[in-house]
């Protein structure tokens, strides 16, 4: 038998708050909720599951896309977080390289 993710928990301080972001960056849909979970399915059928937690650890997660959908999704979160008010919002990166990238994705 093939061993594959079926799902991961995030630990969140508002469970649908953190999955609408997530599920809004991704251009996906968050929910319907499921027992404690807020999931959000992503393309290979895993689901981010996330709960209520009251002080959530610090949590890292990578998503594997390829070139063009990175320059998707950088242009998409910049979209998103300007929309929600987040004036002053900076997309950073310690390599120049990835800042002279992020220069071109970003007007």
């Amino acid at each position: 038998m093939a061993v594959e993710i079926n799902h991961v928990i995030f630990r969140a301080k508002d469970k649908w708050a953190s999955a609408r972001f997530l599920a809004g960056i991704l251009g996906i849909e968050a929910g319907p909720e499921w027992g404690r979970f807020v999931p959000v399915r992503v393309a290979n059928g895993v689901t981010l599951d996330f709960a209520d937690t009251p002080e959530p650890a610090p949590q890292h997660f990578a998503f594997l896309v390829s070139d063009a959908e990175f320059d998707r999704l950088v242009r998409h979160v910049y979209k998103v977080l300007m929309t929600r008010g987040m004036v002053g919002t900076l997309l950073y990166s310690t390599d120049e390289e990835t800042r002279e990238l992020l220069r071109t994705l970003i007007p």
